[in-house]
């Protein structure tokens, strides 16, 4: 039975051991770092040392397979206790030459076998976006050609062709969905807020609730038929220009380029002060008996709202399947629960809608948003324009 102070001999020896293990590990990775190229090494560093070295002194995280010392050494432990510092005669650190070839062999095979994986990966979604789309006829046969090419450079590790092998007219193209889901997602954010604060400024001169219901709804519906108009406009500029080049792409490949020219730029050519110039001019023009709220500032009282709208409603034009409002016949339709829903203080009982709240989104025919309505008996003392 060991004393306490032999105990603690013995501890104080084994933290010197590790110590001085540590400083041969450090050395490793210096020299190791100091023979790559600009940052050459820093993956497995990031990988391997920092998860050490964050997850404290009790718990280092180290599994059988990421260490780096082999199980043929295992039987030699008692050696290894000696101190670890002396050198070779020729002046060589002995843990350096023996563990930095092993060190570096077993980093490049896991990025090969890495890199391996990605390819892997990248071809398997590259034949479920063929299986889903499934062409037919000539065009299907040069979609499939277009599609072989593209998965040939995948092979190759053409790594930024294969981010581009979905056409950007196609449903599955990522940027169209991830952008759907974005202008939805605002669409539903300017309905909760937006709207409200637009009510809010509406009430302060008017208190006839159904009147600034309506005032908000002919704003977003004006804003979506200025910004389809500006960007048809903008969409045929681009069109006329591209295809007046030395060399004319096909009428397919102008068409695709032409959206992929409006998938990064898009966003950033809308003329959003104009577009809110005309829909407060279409307002005062085509809605004569929505009343004003304002003798002074008219509907720039909203102003903000309709700039946010507009906004929104560029963003909608410029996808490559656009979305828009759903356009009512009529102010007073039978109401379509696919398409809306009830508000608060609505009659249940009633078929008819008496005042539109706010639009539905439709994309292709089907609907993607509700939007509300208010249905009461009995038809309102006011008309606005819808088309």
């Amino acid at each position: 039975k060991n004393t306490c102070d032999e105990n603690i001999a013995t501890g104080c020896e084994l933290i010197e051991l590790n110590a001085r293990l540590q400083g041969q590990l450090f050395r490793l990775l210096s020299i190791c770092a100091s023979e790559g190229e600009g940052y050459d090494g820093l993956g497995g560093i990031k990988s391997r040392l920092l998860p050490l070295l964050g997850s404290g002194l009790l718990a280092t995280g180290i599994t059988a397979p990421m260490s780096i010392f082999s199980a043929e050494e295992k039987p030699s432990d008692n050696k290894a206790c000696k101190p670890p510092c002396e050198k070779s005669p020729g002046g060589s650190d002995p843990v350096v030459t023996q563990l930095e070839p092993s060190f570096v062999g077993s980093e490049l095979k896991s990025l090969e076998q890495e890199n391996e994986r990605l390819q892997n990966k990248l071809i398997q979604a590259d034949q479920g976006a063929r299986r889903s789309a499934q062409p037919t006829g000539k065009s299907g046969t040069r979609a499939s050609d277009s599609l072989e090419a593209y998965s040939g450079e995948r092979i190759s590790g053409n790594t930024h062709g294969s981010l581009n092998g979905i056409s950007p007219l196609s449903t599955h193209d990522p940027i169209q969905r991830s952008r759907q889901q974005l202008v939805v997602m605002r669409f539903n954010e300017l309905f909760s807020g937006g709207r409200i604060e637009a009510m809010n400024l509406l009430r302060r001169y008017s208190n006839d609730h159904d009147m600034n219901q309506s005032i908000v709804f002919n704003a977003i519906m004006e804003s979506f038929n200025v910004a389809r108009a500006h960007f048809r406009a903008y969409r045929n500029r681009l069109r006329t220009k591209m295809a007046t080049t030395t060399n004319p792409p096909s009428s397919e490949t102008l068409d695709e380029l032409v959206q992929s020219h409006i998938n990064v730029h898009g966003s950033f050519a809308a003329n959003l002060p104009a577009m809110t110039q005309e829909v407060l001019l279409a307002m005062e023009q085509h809605s004569p008996r929505l009343q004003s709220p304002s003798e002074a500032l008219g509907f720039e009282i909203i102003g903000d709202f309709i700039h946010e709208a507009c906004k929104l409603a560029w963003e909608c034009s410029v996808l490559a399947h656009p979305i828009d409002v759903y356009r009512p016949a009529f102010a007073n339709e039978v109401i379509d629960d696919s398409k809306y829903r009830r508000s608060h203080d609505s009659s249940y009982s009633a078929v008819l809608v008496h005042h539109h709240i706010w639009p539905c989104l439709v994309q292709d025919g089907s609907v993607i948003a509700k939007g509300e309505v208010c249905t009461r008996r009995g038809r309102p003392s006011y008309s606005t324009r819808h088309v």
